[in-house]
């Protein structure tokens, strides 16, 4: 029983992240976004496809080419999104104080 109450997340430091880990999930999330890139894509099926030989996700990949490229498309966007919004979130711009300014 203590073994279950050790296991359960502190409600105040379960839903706030450091901004260190705000920004690494925002590269992480970025780096991918540069994997799926619609550019890039089909060079990566490619390179999927042809590196793994006839196995059955190539045959998956090779029949179902539109929705895999959908797919792609749409998690490359939120991966931009979301990247972006979490190293902005991590990393506040600093204005000049107008009183600095000549």
């Amino acid at each position: 029983m203590a073994r279950n109450q050790d296991l359960r997340l502190d409600p105040a430091t379960a839903t706030s992240s450091t901004p260190a880990r705000s920004r690494l999930r925002g590269y992480l999330l970025l780096g991918s976004a540069l994997l799926l890139c619609p550019c890039h894509l089909p060079i990566v099926l490619g390179l999927l496809v042809g590196g793994i030989g006839g196995g059955a996700f190539a045959a998956f990949l090779s029949h179902h080419m539109a929705p895999v490229i959908a797919f792609a498309a749409v998690y490359f966007v939120f991966a931009l999104w979301l990247g972006q919004r979490l190293l902005s979130q991590a990393e506040p711009t600093r204005l000049p104080d107008a009183r600095s300014v000549p």
